[in-house]
């Protein structure tokens, strides 16, 4: 029995190869993010550890959420072949340790070398924060922190991926088969309840004496991620209706408005680790820029921010391209179904960059959602009013409308190499 499972998780894999790259590569980043937080807060120096504090917060943020998010794609992708082998007879616990296996055995594969990173980027990154004059001591990666950042990102990949390997094992082929066309964006129990629970905290830190004390604000902020990144697919599923707009701008639109919304699944899973990675820089960086104006300064140090950052950004940068690998079956099969309606090269791009537009304006928009009260939040703490005039540049335009137009260029440009563009290379590559 144990000997089957393992052999059809393997050859499942293999199969599936670009997915579990994918999934690899996004637990690699979220590995090496994770030790290098840790280190500056288990063995570096006092000021160090405040640092490495902030930034173990930031970066599990970004891990759990890029890790949850391409496990979970995954996931959903498989769906079809997961209901088959129940067809053929094999047992719902046959199939949920299938799928279990795979996604320990890519884990344990690709955690352990991103945390081993931390040895030369620990040491670089101290001599670096040493030079730009903001000496964090001399942190050492030791044993233990390698133990806790594998076990930390081992823990996200099963959280993101138990609850719908669950649903798939216990669903009937049937259903999983329907759902595998159109799967929906639906939070599960626990991540709701997480939302309300981080919520109820929000409210109250929000009506008490300690917004006002330093840091508060970023913590506000911080906080409002933790509520709204758990509970995405909920807010995706309104925010799509805005793609009926784009059914006037042609066929091209109306297919990539009309996918978007039928798998919005997929397009959360797409939009997941964009906004987070805009909500990181701009929904955190535009209140900072609101406190440091109100000190009579400006924000400046872009050089020790990057470096600070990195460990939360790496992640869903890398789930967020590694999520158009996943989908590389989907874009063929997609392709294949207007090849035979009879696309053409240029109907073809025009999806691709129409599906990365839904994407981007998704992200954009949820960013803002998150920005805005962020920024009303300082005024109101740093001012005196949530809302003086030109409160509006107080909002990282530039950055917000850089990564933009870089989600746009990045997304389109990897799935012009994934997806057919053409009827001959098309129906040679399709499955």
């Amino acid at each position: 029995m144990l000997g089957a499972i393992l052999t059809t998780a393997w050859s499942d894999i293999r199969a599936t190869r670009y997915s579990w790259f994918a999934v690899a590569v996004t637990l690699t980043a979220a590995g090496a993010a994770t030790a290098y937080s840790l280190a500056f807060l288990i063995d570096g120096e006092q000021g160090a550890a405040e640092v490495g504090g902030t930034l173990l917060g930031l970066a599990l943020i970004g891990t759990v959420s890029a890790t949850t998010s391409v496990t979970g794609l995954v996931v959903n992708e498989r769906r079809r072949a997961y209901a088959r082998w129940k067809l053929v007879g094999m047992s719902g616990v046959a199939a949920f340790t299938v799928v279990m296996a795979q996604v320990l055995t890519v884990t344990m594969v690709a955690v352990l070398p991103g945390a081993l990173l931390a040895f030369p980027l620990v040491p670089w990154a101290a001599d670096y924060f040493a030079v730009q004059g903001a000496p964090l001591g001399d942190p050492e990666v030791g044993l233990d922190v390698i133990v806790i950042a594998v076990v930390v990102c081992m823990g996200a990949v099963v959280l993101g991926s138990l609850g719908k390997v669950l649903a798939v094992s216990r669903v009937r082929p049937v259903v999983a088969l329907r759902t595998a066309v159109a799967p929906t964006a639906r939070p599960g129990i626990l991540a709701t309840g997480w939302s309300l629970m981080m919520t109820v905290a929000l409210v109250m830190f929000l009506t008490s004496d300690d917004i006002h004390e330093d840091g508060a604000v970023l913590g506000v902020q911080v906080i409002v991620l933790l509520t709204v990144v758990p509970v995405t697919g909920w807010l995706v599923l309104v925010l799509l209706h805005w793609t009926r707009l784009l059914h006037v701008f042609g066929p091209s639109a109306r297919v990539a408005a009309g996918g978007s919304r039928i798998r919005s699944a997929f397009t959360n899973a797409q939009v997941l680790p964009w906004f987070l990675l805009a909500g990181l820089i701009v929904g955190i960086g535009s209140p900072m820029m609101v406190m440091v104006r109100a000190d009579g300064a400006e924000l400046t140090g872009a050089e020790l921010l990057v470096p600070m950052l990195a460990p939360a950004l790496i992640p869903p940068l890398a789930a967020g391209i590694s999520s158009i690998l996943v989908l590389v079956p989907r874009m063929r099969t997609d392709a294949r179904v207007l090849l035979r309606a009879g696309a053409g090269r240029r109907h073809l791009l025009g999806v691709i960059g129409w599906d990365s537009l839904v994407v981007v304006v998704t992200a954009g928009m949820l960013t803002l959602a998150v920005t805005v009260p962020g920024v009303a939040v300082a005024n109101a703490v740093c001012r005196g009013e949530p809302w003086p005039p030109g409160w509006w540049t107080d909002i990282l335009w530039l950055p917000f409308g850089a990564i933009a137009a870089a989600m746009w260029l990045l997304m389109s440009a990897v799935s012009c190499l994934v997806r057919p563009t053409s009827p001959g290379r098309g129906w040679s590559q399709l499955p």
